[in-house]
């Protein structure tokens, strides 16, 4: 599944998976039942995973893919229960040691955790498809750059 078509939708709990755009919204499959439906663009914010970025200390951001790519790497020490604030505060220290602690709010870490163990746990993300998606960003990046 390619990573740039997974989508939060205001007002829809869960991700969903863009199936295809309409001129007055989207029909998208929700990942956890396999159902599709019609969201209004009129009444629901499409918000691409690709498109989320966590801001660190230094005044800039890095994608919530990358956030994924170290959580990966550190899974061994992922709260049991994502309901637990200081258990998900350390865990996604541990993941981003230099998220910006005033600008990333409890439940910003709470659903990127959420959002990532549904993913893992899916096989929707891994190690190879992490790191082919975010070439492909950082090659698009050199070219918009170059131009």
């Amino acid at each position: 599944m390619s990573l740039e078509k997974i989508t939060s939708i205001s007002g829809f709990s869960g991700l969903f998976k863009i199936i295809t755009t309409r001129k007055d919204g989207v029909v998208a499959e929700d990942l956890q039942t396999g159902k599709s439906m019609f969201a209004s663009s009129r009444k629901h914010q499409f918000t691409p995973l690709a498109s989320i970025g966590i801001y660190t200390d230094d005044g800039d951001s890095i994608a919530l893919f990358q956030l994924y790519k170290n959580m990966l790497a550190h899974l061994a020490d992922m709260p049991e229960n994502e309901q637990s604030e200081e258990a998900n505060k350390t865990f996604f220290g541990i993941a981003l040691p230099t998220y910006d602690k005033e600008r990333v709010y409890p439940k910003d870490i709470k659903k990127s955790i959420k959002w990532f163990r549904f993913l893992n746990e899916k096989g929707i993300i891994n190690d190879k498809n992490l790191d082919e998606f975010l070439k492909n960003i950082e090659e698009g990046a050199e070219e918009e750059t170059a131009e």
